[in-house]
């Protein structure tokens, strides 16, 4: 009786292989977070590359009142700047001293000498002031270190 019950016996049936599709739930979710973070990267770097456009044209237009040699010319470039920079403060109104101590407090690395301080303070006031280059040069660092 026992042959008989082993030839009975079939092979053991092992089950179809799991296929790798349909995904799981989580993977799609894992698929919208990451296609999610790629597009939120996407545009973190569109917006950082409109700011460098922006930044670069705002040095190119200083640059060519360099050029031209206009002192007041370029303050007033340069406030217009830092009232974009700066909304929330009340930049227009700004001018002498008041404006070169804003221009030095914004001013992230680059320390205005007194000199330039008190040439600054009286630009607007004067048709020629005495070292035009170095007021140049001034403002030019400090625009460069603006988050334009």
């Amino acid at each position: 009786m026992q042959p008989d019950l082993l030839h009975q016996l079939k092979d053991v049936q092992l089950p179809q292989p799991i296929s790798w599709w349909p995904l799981a739930p989580g993977w799609y979710l894992v698929f919208a977070f990451v296609i999610l973070c790629l597009v939120g990267l996407a545009l973190l770097y569109r917006r950082k590359l409109a700011r460098q456009r922006r930044r670069q044209r705002i040095i190119e237009q200083f640059d060519k009142l360099q050029a031209q040699g206009n002192v007041a010319k370029a303050m007033a470039y340069i406030k217009q700047v830092a009232i974009n920079v700066y909304p929330a403060r009340e930049l227009e109104t700004l001018q002498g001293q008041a404006w070169v101590d804003f221009l030095q407090s914004t001013a992230r690395s680059v320390t205005l000498s007194s000199h330039i301080q008190q040439q600054l303070g009286h630009v607007a006031y004067q048709a020629t002031p005495e070292n035009p280059e170095a007021i140049f040069v001034a403002l030019k660092s400090w625009l460069e270190q603006q988050s334009c």
